[in-house]
């Protein structure tokens, strides 16, 4: 166990290092609400503040993210913790997603907004071009991690137990 908390560990760290350390540096190369193209029509860096959830859902319950945000940190490390028969796929996928929730909590904490900056644009099935609401790797890491633990299968517990030995 003590390799998987060691593992855990690092990929937080590095997660919310990597998070933290892109959001300031895009940010003060790029005005609010301006743009620096990277990919033309595919991604570019943008420059937003988003006090709501995903897609900026309910920006008027700041608070309430704010206290979500701060709740998610010691939930995801108690269910690490709490896991009898840990995989490599789960720890790293529960730093990832440590990470991205302990980055997008700093931000709320303080700047009272998470700061977005990764533009995609897409294409409609009517043929028009829009953008992907603005995100940041914390969001990233949090989805990924999030549907790698849910897709990727853990092994039976015979399985685990013998790769324990």
């Amino acid at each position: 166990m003590k390799k998987h908390a060691l593992v855990f560990s690092a990929v937080s760290l590095a997660g919310v290092v990597l998070d933290l350390l892109t959001k300031t540096w895009v940010l003060a190369a790029v005005p609010h609400h301006g743009e620096r193209v990277l990919i033309s029509g595919w991604l570019s860096f943008g420059h937003a503040y988003n006090e709501g959830t995903i897609w900026s859902f309910g920006p008027g319950a700041k608070v309430l993210w704010l206290i979500l945000s701060v709740l998610a940190v010691p939930l995801i490390v108690g269910f690490f913790a709490l896991r009898k028969t840990p995989t490599w796929v789960g720890t790293i996928c529960l730093g990832m997603i440590l990470a991205g929730a302990a980055g997008n909590g700093f931000d709320r904490i303080v700047y009272g907004a998470v700061r977005d900056f990764i533009m995609a644009y897409y294409t409609r099935a009517d043929g028009t071009r829009a953008i992907w609401p603005l995100f940041n790797l914390a969001d990233s890491f949090i989805v990924v991690g999030a549907i790698l633990l849910a897709l990727v299968p853990s092994p039976p517990a015979a399985a685990r137990s013998e790769a324990k030995a």
